[in-house]
């Protein structure tokens, strides 16, 4: 009995310990995993045709865009098969309004960093003003959460311990945007075992390569478990797999991962009509509260051929290669714009001050002319030369 008591304030303490650990790194990921059985779910609508299928975990409330634009939502779940409305036509296009309010959500982490980072640049570009393009310069990050993702025609398995062929297929994406002038930063940190906790292991990598690439995206590659044919199609007379984006519904910044998805998917629908598949909104959040511009690509499924797979992703970078590179340019340009203001606020506010304290404006310019006056003339009358500055 007394050893048995003894144990109980280290078992209490190390739950204490183990609670304060998992506050300290964050909250969960809370993601929605794909099957353990490499299965998959079938969404039927209202006359029972099937519309989509994946093999991403399937609930209730969950919604997708179809290659089509046609909108649904999973009404019900039963076993493989889930029940879908039809929302309507979905508008890709975003107005203004639309697009200022979804890139309002940038995480207060990213602001501040945004902050620090923009003063850093003006001090840059202060001190060598063809450093400009330098201090601007955005990158987009490429990391793997599930790294033993494999596809099984080509790597004869569908899951691999340790880098599967999801790595290849990382790579092509990373190649055809640097083709296209894009600066991309690959982390291919491991995150195994394949559970539920891979998206918290991969969020830390998310984390640093967001901070230490100052990205102007996230880019998480995958593949799905859907069958084969559910990916597969022709492009320029190639055989290639489609992309499917995924957005998280349990985040904060969803609005902002959407209407980038949308702007991703226009634009490759315009280049290349039928690569992308749809964009499918699971509960889950996959870590996109990092980064307003954070997106998860399906990039086949484990049944597909991985040069399928990576010939489908070199032409979806191909396509979005200038939505990347405006992100990366904009995000500059809105950033010094945004410290404009801030100084003029200072500003502002600062004369308003004096007005209040000096009780007019005349007495207020009369203060301003007198501190500039005395301090110049202090500062010019150290830098005389001693003895009258004559010879």
């Amino acid at each position: 009995m007394k050893a048995t008591s003894s144990r109980r304030p280290r078992r209490w303490l190390a739950g204490l310990l183990a609670a304060a650990v998992l506050v300290a790194a964050g909250p969960p990921a809370l993601a929605a995993e794909e099957r353990d059985d490499l299965g998959y779910y079938r969404m039927l609508d209202e006359a029972g045709r099937e519309v989509f299928v994946t093999g991403i975990i399937t609930r209730v409330g969950d919604q997708f865009i179809t290659a089509d634009n046609r909108r649904y939502e999973v009404t019900a779940v039963d076993g493989d098969e889930a029940r879908v409305r039809f929302l309507g036509v979905e508008d890709l296009t975003l107005t203004p309004d639309e697009e200022a309010a979804a890139l309002a959500q940038v995480p207060a982490a990213f602001t501040d960093a945004s902050v620090r980072e923009r003063l850093a640049a003006f001090w840059v570009r202060l001190r060598d003003p063809s450093r400009r393009v330098q201090a601007q310069t955005r990158s987009v990050c490429v990391y793997f959460t599930h790294n033993g993702e494999s596809y099984e025609p080509s790597d004869g398995e569908a899951n691999t311990e340790g880098r599967g062929g999801i790595y290849e297929v990382g790579q092509s994406l990373q190649a055809a945007l640097e083709r296209a002038g894009i600066r991309v930063v690959r982390d291919d940190s491991i995150h195994l075992p394949h559970d539920q906790l891979a998206y918290d292991r991969s969020r830390r990598t998310a984390l640093r390569c967001a901070r230490q690439a100052r990205a102007a995206a996230l880019v998480d590659v995958h593949r799905d478990t859907a069958p084969p044919q559910a990916y597969e199609t022709t492009i320029q007379g190639q055989p290639v797999t489609q992309v499917m984006l995924v957005v998280g519904r349990q985040n904060p910044a969803m609005q902002a991962n959407l209407a980038f998805a949308k702007r991703l998917k226009a634009r490759v629908d315009e280049e290349f009509p039928g690569l992308v598949r749809g964009i499918f909104m699971a509960r889950g959040k996959y870590n996109q509260d990092l980064h307003p511009r954070a997106i998860l690509l399906e990039v086949g499924a484990h049944k597909n051929r991985r040069e399928d797979a990576e010939r489908g992703v070199a032409l979806f970078g191909q396509a979005v290669a200038p939505v990347l590179a405006a992100a990366g340019g904009g995000e500059a340009r809105s950033g010094w714009q945004a410290l404009l203001w801030i100084l003029v606020l200072l500003a502002v506010g600062g004369g308003l001050y004096l007005w209040i304290s000096a009780g007019s404006w005349q007495e207020a310019v009369r203060k301003i002319r007198q501190f500039v006056t005395t301090e110049f003339a202090d500062v010019f009358g150290r830098l005389r030369p001693r003895g009258g500055g004559r010879s």
